[in-house]
């Protein structure tokens, strides 16, 4: 699966599945708050607009198939493998969930946009020539961060939903 595949197809639905009060969002749910929702986010919950990214942890040094690269968790700690998380679009969304997929074990970590801001950490997005430009309406970045730059925002699985909560009610 392409990483944007990935995210979107495995992500989304993995974190649908660990907590079913999320929802999916569509134009057609979301009519009557969004008219001119456009698929700027991926989930909503009670006024909270949530973007779920995720990244498989995996050597970039050696070749064959993406199973016999796949790092486990403390490989990747070890190796400072940076997780590269693309199409981020702050203005759009509240709350960020980000997966960090490992050989034998799924990381999270969740952040508020004004959160990814603040890590100094947004880049351009390579596909957009706007992006990355101060003033334009949706700013679409990318971020690489190690687990270190990540820690502030290590979540585990069970207070998923209690944080997107907690810091989405706090926007």
């Amino acid at each position: 699966m392409a990483p944007r595949t990935f995210g979107e197809t495995w992500g989304e639905k993995h974190i649908l599945s660990l907590i079913p009060e999320f929802e999916k969002a569509t134009k057609k749910n979301l009519a009557h708050l969004y008219p001119d929702f456009d698929g700027e986010f991926d989930l909503w919950y009670e006024g909270i607009r949530i973007e779920v990214k995720a990244c498989r942890a995996n050597s970039t040094n050696t070749n064959g198939p993406l199973t016999s690269r796949a790092y486990l968790h403390d490989e990747a700690r070890q190796n400072n493998f940076k997780y590269h998380y693309q199409q981020l679009k702050p203005s759009c969304c509240d709350v960020f969930i980000w997966i960090g997929v490992c050989r034998d074990e799924i990381v999270y970590w969740i952040l508020t946009s004004e959160e990814l801001l603040k890590t100094g950490k947004l880049g351009s997005q390579h596909r957009n020539e706007n992006t990355g430009i101060k003033g334009i309406e949706v700013f679409e970045g990318q971020v690489f961060m190690t687990e270190d730059e990540l820690r502030p925002f290590l979540v585990e699985q069970d207070k998923i939903f209690d944080v997107v909560c907690r810091k989405g009610t706090k926007i």
